[in-house]
């Protein structure tokens, strides 16, 4: 596996905060204890959990679908496979290269523009992170906990969501600042990078066409609010087999701590960053690291081989590997940027 020069410094410092991450969960469990935990979780709900987080992936193939359905019409089943793919991709290969795997393949496969494809992601980071915030602000609003503590969080996860909301219709439904920049920066390169980014430009817009109306952005949102609060069901059903409880506050807090963890560099598979998000996550609410740490592994481990193990079947149909599909979109994109 090759990884440019780059990649290799966020590779080192993701596997230095991973290794970090796991010593600070870790730091205070009793291993003994951790282990009898573990041996005693009701696997039942390891049903409903991989249940709701296939229903979670699925609902992401049908957005994917919309945001990309002023280009072309695809059907999620299209869309599954790539996808899953790359976030597969995402536990085993360094620096979240299963993403530069997803917009390949689509690409590739289908013959539209990378760029394009990529700024569907981008709109999916966006709705992602309006979708957690506005589920801090429910979760906080309707729990039944009462603390001078929470209704300074209330106050702060409205503003932060109303600004995210007024971000996205700023980006997404006026883009002509990115018409402006282009034309700013056309003015002083060379006639060939200019004609380059222009189109890059029109690209980008064009991925952002799906939501120009209310409409649009209306169905957008609601299937990834709808997406998030399965994967917060996901978390409560790992809370429930440890026999942990707490509110379901609890649940959208460790989502939300784990959504933030996982942005950052972080080791392949995220180990010890979604570890150290239970055990802060669940220590609000007076759970100890030995719980927090089980229903951590009891979590990680089902969604890691469920989504390692679907992308394998799946990229199994293609006849290729991991490492050979890495280093065909590097090579892809490197004889791209010469042009």
């Amino acid at each position: 596996m090759r990884l440019s020069g780059r990649h290799k410094v966020v590779f080192l410092f993701g596997l230095a905060i991973g290794a970090l991450f796991l010593w600070l969960a870790i730091r205070d469990v009793n291993f003994e204890e951790l282990a009898e935990s573990l041996a005693s979780a009701n696997f039942l709900f390891a049903i409903p959990l991989l249940l709701f987080f296939g229903m979670f992936f699925w609902l992401k193939a049908i957005r994917w679908a919309y945001l990309l359905e002023p280009t072309r019409a695809f059907s999620s089943r299209e869309l599954f496979a790539p996808m899953m793919i790359g976030f597969a991709g995402n536990n085993v290969l360094p620096v979240r290269l299963g993403e530069l795997l997803r917009v390949y393949l689509l690409g590739s496969k289908f013959r539209i523009s990378k760029t394009l494809v990529l700024a569907t992601l981008v709109l999916e980071r966006i709705f992602d992170a309006v979708s957690i915030l506005a589920l801090l602000m429910l979760a906080i609003t309707f729990s039944k906990i009462d603390s001078s503590d929470l209704s300074s969080a209330r106050l702060f996860l409205a503003i932060a969501t109303g600004i995210a909301v007024i971000s996205v219709f700023v980006v997404v439904r006026t883009p002509s600042w990115l018409s402006d920049i282009g034309i700013r920066c056309s003015s002083f390169l060379p006639s060939t990078l200019a004609r380059n980014l222009g189109q890059k430009i029109h690209q980008v817009r064009d991925g952002f066409g799906a939501v120009r109306s209310t409409r649009q952005i209306a169905r957008v949102a609601a299937n990834s609010l709808l997406q998030w609060a399965l994967l917060a069901a996901c978390i409560q059903f790992a809370l429930h087999a440890l026999d942990i409880d707490v509110p379901a506050v609890a649940s959208v807090l460790v989502l939300g701590l784990v959504v933030a963890g996982i942005s950052i560099p972080s080791a392949p598979g995220f180990v010890g960053t979604i570890e150290l998000c239970f055990v802060i996550g669940l220590g609000f609410f007076g759970i100890g690291a030995n719980e927090a740490l089980a229903a951590a592994i009891f979590y990680h481990v089902l969604t890691f081989a469920s989504v390692t193990g679907t992308g394998a079947i799946l990229l199994s149909r293609f006849g290729t590997s991991y490492t050979e599909l890495q280093d065909q979109a590097q090579s892809a994109s490197h004889i791209k940027n010469q042009k």
